[in-house]
């Protein structure tokens, strides 16, 4: 009895682990009358070059423009490649790296740089705590910054 017990709670503590590595994957938006800011997060699970195991969350932004009848325009977006079909093409590394929790302040941090290369912090907090599949997050960006922005510090962004 005690055996089943014992792995009925590591079944469970797995269960919520990868629940909570989960709960930002995604698109968020927030609609500000014809702008749109919206971000996609998703997980990268794999291993590196050297074998070790990787599990990191990643994402990418767009600021959006809405035409009078509701025809997205992406103004910006940070999936992008610089200079394709050239010899000199790259492609722009992630917007948003890491979503380490931190149980204390209840929040994700994650390292946001901005295309411009604009580094700062990132703190992602869920705001409906009580569910497995939150709908709505608080982005807040943290930390010295120099430079403009092209996204905002502070937005309320919804599950889409």
């Amino acid at each position: 009895m005690k055996k089943i017990l014992i792995l009925l709670i590591l079944v469970f503590t797995s269960f919520c682990f990868s629940q909570n590595q989960n709960t930002l994957i995604g698109t968020w938006q927030q609609q500000t009358g014809n702008d749109i800011f919206r971000i996609e997060i998703e997980r990268e699970i794999g291993q590196y070059e050297d074998g070790t195991p990787k599990s990191v969350t990643l994402g990418h932004f767009q600021i959006i423009e809405l035409d009078n009848n509701g025809n997205e325009t992406i103004i910006l977006n940070s999936d992008q490649t610089i200079n394709p079909n050239t010899p000199n093409s790259f492609q722009l590394p992630h917007a948003i790296r890491g979503g380490f929790y931190n149980y204390e302040s209840s929040y994700y941090l994650f390292q946001f740089t901005d295309i411009n290369g604009t580094t700062t912090d990132l703190h992602i907090e869920v705001l409906d705590n009580n569910s497995l599949l939150p709908n709505q997050i608080k982005w807040t960006l943290k930390g010295i910054i120099i430079g403009d922005l092209n996204v905002p510090k502070n937005a309320t962004l919804t599950r889409q």
